[in-house]
């Protein structure tokens, strides 16, 4: 196959607004299709080789993994190793566990699918995920397994079934994408089944180019290039993605790989060195970026500065060229004399892997390597806000008999189990993890234990809309009196809460919803705003001997941000949404026991350092256990407690 070094300049334009993406430049909020467009790169270069394979009659999966082995594993392991020691020496335990999680997945090159049932590629957490974007290389490694098999056994029955197979399969692809958007997201956007169309679409570009010329089309390829930066500027995390939408970038990118002709402006464009030296180095630069913005977020209370964010995004390129000039030249070529031959390449490759699959277990079953001292220890205090996050949930797992209890798809709740008094009035809390905090509160409440019976049903509320959900017909539903819904409300939530207070009153039960609750900022690491108060004084104060002096200090901070009304908008749009049925169904305000107006605290932090959030709102254990003696002070469930009663009472 003839080099084209527009193709390596075509590679810099799909880097750069990566890593400008996410290092968190608004002006590419759509940076991410960067990665869309090397997907359609590589389709069109690995079907190039393989078809150039098959026509010589030098086809062989084995040469083609050796291929692979020399271009993806030296730099990939080189990153991975490099960053062991900083997560080491940073990462509180349970931040640990999923790097080690992540770095054997990453090794087994199935990482998409652990993001896949663990992340969201868009929300701030994944940010300070070191190895979230090795998703992209496991879709690639996944077709490469698959495709030249296909290839192969396909390019038998004729060119023309193998371009009709190519165009099928990646229309079904595409389809299977746009219906993934709008009912499986995060499986859409990480799973190789609904990527492959993307590749598909360079392999298509690759056939077609077999028997035909680079078209030179200055008009074609100029509006290939505007296609991408288009997505690249006006697309960001709202837009549907991968679907209908991607189909920008990608037709964009085969514009410019089938009609940038020699003689066109941006073929000369992106053969200019500074293109070419970029797109050589993409790669590294690439599995680089990513490591350092989530290590800089991590040790840094609040957002990095611009500054520094572009300081790193130099550092990447940097490094990039360092392991491509050191480490991936030499391994590609076999100038490294322990990679090369074929059976010291697979030997090496299987050895860095298992070991690295070692190590992440080891990572994984040592609960983060829990024993290593990181992070303020003082008193009850517990850094690791994800190890409170998993404490949270023993309640229900106790109450319900079920060790896998979680926030949704939880088989017995379909079945009868609750917890309070018989004679009680019988609650079922409904919704996401929020609901399983005021189960938690009202469990620790001495006040109602005579009063109340209360079970649980985990679901997001806008499911609950469809009269034949799953809800309906359980046991628990079935048999309690009122229903309380308790959610952290989402724009789809919000469309239909009147279509679900409909259905449930349809079935005789009483409703009640409680408002989303006030969200106290977060800060990189998994920190919450009591975290950040201690970081801030603990050089000021002995925070042994002070712990009442900071205690107060935490919670007056809480207080004033609380009155400060910056919470999100999807907050204050869902809690004004919710208040215009007060005229039929009861509304309560979780923070009238959280906050104590004459007081001028919000409660989140007790003088041993018991944190009572583990983030921006949910509920420790600890927090659940004194926010059940506030539902005493404030009266908060006599509303729910009286039969006609429609109103919130206030704060006593």
């Amino acid at each position: 196959m003839q080099y084209r070094r527009e193709i390596d300049g075509l590679r810099a334009v799909a880097v750069v607004p990566v890593i400008l993406f996410h290092a968190g430049f608004t002006w590419f909020s759509g940076g991410y299709v960067g990665v869309d467009v090397f997907f359609v790169i590589s389709g069109y270069l690995i079907t190039s080789i393989l078809l150039k394979d098959l026509l010589s009659g030098h086809f062989s999966i084995v040469t083609f993994y050796e291929r692979r082995a020399r271009r993806i594993l030296p730099a990939l392991t080189l990153v991975l190793l490099c960053t062991i020691p900083f997560a080491w020496l940073w990462f509180l335990p349970s931040q640990f566990q999923e790097f080690s999680k992540a770095v054997a997945a990453t090794s087994l090159f199935a990482s998409n699918i652990l993001f896949w049932r663990d992340s969201d590629y868009f929300a701030p957490a994944a940010e300070e995920n070191p190895l979230l974007h090795t998703w992209s290389l496991a879709v690639e490694e996944q077709f490469y397994i698959i495709f030249p098999i296909f290839l192969f056994l396909i390019w038998r029955c004729g060119k023309q079934v193998t371009l009709y197979g190519l165009i099928g399969l990646s229309i079904l692809s595409l389809a299977l994408s746009e219906y993934g958007w709008r009912n499986h997201p995060s499986a859409n956007f990480y799973l190789l089944i609904t990527r492959a169309w993307e590749l598909g679409v360079g392999a298509i570009c690759a056939l077609y180019l077999l028997e035909n010329q680079v078209k030179s089309n200055s008009y074609l390829s100029f509006l290939g290039l505007m296609l991408i930066l288009f997505s690249v500027v006006y697309y960001d995390a709202s837009t549907p993605f991968p679907s209908l939408y991607a189909l920008v970038p990608v037709i964009g990118t085969a514009l410019i790989i089938i009609f940038s002709g020699s003689k066109t402006i941006i073929s000369r464009m992106l053969s200019l060195k500074l293109f070419v030296g970029i797109g050589l180095i993409s790669y590294s630069a690439y599995l680089w970026h990513q490591p350092l913005f989530a290590f800089a977020r991590i040790r840094t209370f609040g957002d990095p500065i611009p500054g520094l964010m572009l300081l790193l995004s130099a550092f990447s390129f940097f490094f990039a060229y360092l392991s491509w000039k050191f480490v991936e030249i030499p391994f590609r070529s076999g100038r490294v004399s322990f990679f090369n031959s074929r059976t010291k390449i697979f030997s090496l490759s299987a050895v860095s892997l298992v070991s690295l699959i070692s190590f992440g277990a080891y990572g994984h079953l040592s609960d983060g390597a829990s024993w290593r001292s990181v992070g303020v220890k003082v008193l009850e205090y517990e850094p690791d806000n994800k190890k409170l996050q998993r404490k949270s949930w023993d309640i229900l797992k106790e109450v319900s008999g079920s060790e896998s209890y979680a926030v949704e798809g939880n088989d017995v709740d379909s079945l009868r189990w609750s917890y309070g008094s018989e004679s009680g009035v019988k609650l079922l809390l409904v919704g996401n993890s929020h609901s399983k905090d005021v189960f938690n509160v009202i469990f620790n409440s001495k006040y109602v234990e005579n009063e109340l019976q209360i079970s649980r049903y985990g679901s997001q509320i806008y499911r609950l809309a469809n009269k034949n959900h799953d809800i309906y017909k359980s046991e628990n539903f079935k048999s309690s009196d009122v229903v309380m819904i308790v959610s952290q409300y989402r724009d789809e939530d919000i469309r239909v809460i009147g279509k679900v207070i409909d259905n449930i009153t349809s079935f005789g039960k009483r409703v009640v919803i409680s408002e989303n609750i006030f969200e106290f900022p977060e800060f990189g690491g998994a920190r919450t705003l009591a975290d950040f108060v201690i970081h801030k004084v603990k050089d000021k104060k002995d925070l042994e001997s002070d712990s009442d002096i900071v205690a107060s200090l935490v919670n007056n901070e809480y207080y004033s941000v609380y009155m400060s009304g910056n919470t999100g908008d999807l907050v204050k749009a869902s809690n004004r949404i919710i208040s215009s049925f007060k005229d039929n169904v009861l509304i309560l305000d979780r923070m009238n026991y959280v906050c104590s107006a004459p007081r001028e605290q919000c409660f989140a932090i007790n003088s041993e350092y018991e944190k009572f959030f583990y983030d921006y709102g949910h509920h420790t254990l600890e927090g659940a256990e004194f926010f059940g003696s506030r539902l005493a002070d404030v009266r908060w469930l006599d509303p729910l407690l009286e039969e006609d009663a429609r109103v919130v009472v206030g704060e006593r």
